[in-house]
């Protein structure tokens, strides 16, 4: 295990570690102070989502500079990048190694729980999925018996050509592909946010920029600020908590990833990311629970789950309610 993770790219500031039970972990290794960027990755693939187009959002497919507000939080042609990445490398075996770094189970320990993703209304469409990648794969492997990708069929491909195989790519994708924003709406926001004014005139541009995004939710959907997905070696090892020490940012206005402290991290200390949206992360400690379960294939375990637990009453059927018509969403 140690090798494996000796394959990612290291960064200064920050370790990998493994622990048992928990899998890869993320350590500082130098004391951060609140807002402050503890890194910044690049993906190994990145795809823009398939609405872009019919939503006339136009930018670069490799670094997605310049998108704006597509309603959607995954793309399924990050499967695609992920073969041709594989098959265009120049060590195909090491590219291999290192996608399969990121989680891609598609159950619990149990057997017993499966991504939502991959639930059973959901299996028709998976297996036209599944049956079109084969298809491709098939004929691309039967060009030529000197073709160089003959010689690593076996070894990378067929993750794809089988059923089984094609479910831990999807896994792959859907439990590490990082939502990726790049609007410059968001950074003006941010920047205005941050400005040194007085409390009535913060209070004027709260509101400014509150009225903004709900008239463009109210049109385009809540995944204002996703316009593709990608995956990321570093962002893919940090674990979720409800009461996260750091956050996901994009400032430079393209796919790159920065991460950047919410609170003032020690050296030792475990970097944690959210998981859950803005509205899930208010929920009770069951309804989080229970969608990071369907979701991710993990019981939460952190410090505010463990303390809501606690302190909560028992779950209401309302709050159970609402989980249902959730997942009957999904």
């Amino acid at each position: 295990m140690a090798s494996a993770i000796s394959e990612i790219p290291q960064i200064p500031n920050v370790e990998q570690r493994y622990i048992e039970g928990k899998g890869r972990c993320l350590f500082a290794t130098q004391p951060f102070k609140k807002g402050e960027t503890i890194f910044v990755e690049d993906p190994i693939i990145a795809c823009q989502f398939a609405w872009n187009k019919s939503y006339d959002y136009s930018a670069c497919d490799h670094c997605m500079k310049q998108i704006h507000y597509p309603p959607e939080s995954m793309n399924i042609m990050l499967l695609a990048k992920l073969v041709a990445t594989i098959h265009l490398a120049e060590n195909r075996e090491a590219m291999y190694n290192q996608f399969m770094q990121f989680c891609h189970i598609s159950c619990d320990d149990k057997g017993a729980s499966t991504s939502t993703l991959l639930g059973e209304k959901f299996q028709c469409d998976i297996d036209n999925m599944w049956h079109l990648f084969s298809s491709a794969l098939h004929e691309r492997c039967s060009n030529g018996q000197d073709d160089p990708v003959i010689k690593t069929v076996e070894l990378i491909f067929l993750m794809l050509l089988t059923r089984e195989g094609f479910i831990k790519m999807l896994s792959l994708v859907a439990r590490n592909g990082q939502g990726i924003g790049t609007s410059i709406l968001a950074q003006w926001a941010n920047k205005v946010l941050s400005m040194n004014v007085c409390a009535d005139d913060q209070t004027d541009y709260d509101s400014l920029i509150e009225n903004i995004y709900q008239e463009i939710e109210n049109h385009v959907g809540i995944f204002i600020n996703n316009e593709g997905s990608g995956l990321y070696s570093m962002q893919s090892c940090i674990n979720h908590s409800c009461a996260p020490n750091a956050k996901i940012a994009f400032p430079f206005n393209c796919s790159r990833l920065a991460l950047v402290a919410k609170k003032d991290i020690l050296p030792g200390e475990e970097i944690f990311i959210t998981y859950l949206d803005k509205c899930s992360r208010k929920r009770s400690c069951h309804s989080r629970r229970k969608i990071l379960q369907n979701h991710y294939l993990f019981e939460c375990m952190c410090s505010k789950c463990l303390l809501d637990s606690t302190n909560e009453p028992d779950v209401t059927s309302d709050d159970d309610d609402d989980d249902d018509d959730m997942d009957e969403d999904m």
